[in-house]
């Protein structure tokens, strides 16, 4: 009785705040009740669907011995939609971000501005200070011209409340659902954004393949994983020699040979540029070997027990290690600062819908209420000099 009197208040507050308008008080209400889902500030686990529809579905007592479309209709016209969204989508939100985890960190994002193919426009490196005699004018800079194109999609999936689950309150089954469904979207993002890193075809995108790859499209033309991890780009993309790949295994000498390939990098101008990276990808089976290359105090793989200039304290500390199945081959690793590169466009975040159900739904399955989770975006390269690719 304590949970419906709480959120029958919780629904009234936002109803006098809005003055009246209960559309939009009910949509308040479940935002903020959300917001506490997700903070910790309001345990999933005290919350029930039958909790939810007594204090919020005048007459419940009544109305659940109704028909299904008797019952949908009266959901719909309360805030039980919002409500319920809202533990829903916690819990949906809760297994996605696990499952991306700090592979988000690997990508700057911003928002999409056309479908399927968003064009981002931009320049180039520009030319060097000039030396100003006295009273002579400063040179005009030419900046070069460049644009990527960023392919995104629209992707989700429908939870349904059945009207046994309401009446019986089976609200761990709803929840589970909804964990399982954030579990799917967390792992469905991270794959999009370890195969853009890899330069393979995007399982998200069904139409991709070697010869069709959208994960870099640099002036108009789409680049194979061949022209973009290559020891030499003189004769695609910027025709800049410059080498971002190399066949030493994760390890002190591999992490060397990274490093120097990145100080050897060229801008558009052809003019040394520096990247400080910022993050190591392995895949699992070498996260014992990433976890000693960062902190042994020597290192660990030679003979000598030099000083180690990867672990704390080090000249090149610092580096965060990051893993993912998704990786192609259990030896491919990358070191760069792939949030200069990688670029995450969302025409919309994750986010969870209500809708009531449609007739045949309700008569076919007694659906009573469905919720809609999905979200527009995708990832692509927008460089190939701050990532170096390492494999044996």
């Amino acid at each position: 009785m304590e949970l419906i009197e709480s959120l029958r208040q919780h629904v009234r507050s936002h109803e006098y705040e809005c003055g009246g308008n209960r559309r939009l008080a009910w949509k308040h209400a479940g935002k903020e009740l959300e917001t506490w889902l997700l903070n910790g500030k309001l345990d999933a686990s005290r919350m029930s669907l039958k909790a939810i529809a007594e204090a919020t579905i005048p007459g419940w007592e009544a109305i659940k011995r109704e028909d299904v479309q008797t019952i949908s209709e009266a959901m719909v016209t309360s805030a039980f939609p919002n409500i319920t969204g809202a533990l829903i989508h916690s819990r949906i939100i809760d297994g996605y971000t696990y499952e991306v985890g700090n592979l988000g960190d690997l990508v700057t994002e911003d928002t999409a501005i056309d479908y399927p193919d968003s064009r981002i426009a931009g320049f180039g490196a520009g030319d060097n200070l000039d030396l100003i005699p006295e009273g002579k004018m400063y040179e005009d800079t030419i900046l070069t011209e460049k644009d990527v194109q960023v392919r995104i999609g629209k992707f989700g999936k429908m939870i349904e409340l059945t009207r046994e689950m309401v009446l019986f309150d089976k609200t761990n089954q709803v929840i589970n659902r909804a964990r399982a469904i954030g579990e799917k979207a967390g792992t469905h993002r991270a794959k999009m954004i370890v195969q853009t890193i890899e330069m393979l075809p995007r399982s998200a995108f069904s139409a991709e393949s070697t010869t069709t790859l959208r994960n870099f499209v640099y002036q108009g033309t789409a680049i194979t994983k061949s022209q973009f991890y290559n020891d030499t780009h003189a004769t695609v993309i910027d025709k800049q020699v410059n080498d971002n790949i190399h066949t030493t295994a994760l390890g002190t000498a591999g992490m060397n040979t990274a490093y120097q390939l990145l100080a050897g990098m060229v801008d558009e101008q052809g003019d040394a540029m520096t990247t400080r990276p910022t993050h190591v990808l392995v895949h699992p089976n070498n996260e014992a070997t990433l976890d000693q290359l960062l902190h042994s105090q020597q290192q660990y793989d030679t003979a000598n027990n030099a000083i180690n200039p990867y672990a704390t304290g080090g000249l090149r500390s610092g580096l965060r290690p990051v893993s993912s199945v998704f990786i192609a081959t259990n030896t491919n690793w990358y070191l760069g600062r792939f949030a200069s590169q990688m670029l995450w466009l969302w025409a919309w975040r994750p986010e969870t819908l209500a809708q009531g159900s449609n007739s045949d739904a309700a008569f076919d399955r007694d659906v009573v209420n469905r919720f809609r989770f999905g979200y527009m975006g995708g990832c692509a390269h927008t460089d190939y000099r701050h990532i170096i690719y390492g494999n044996v």
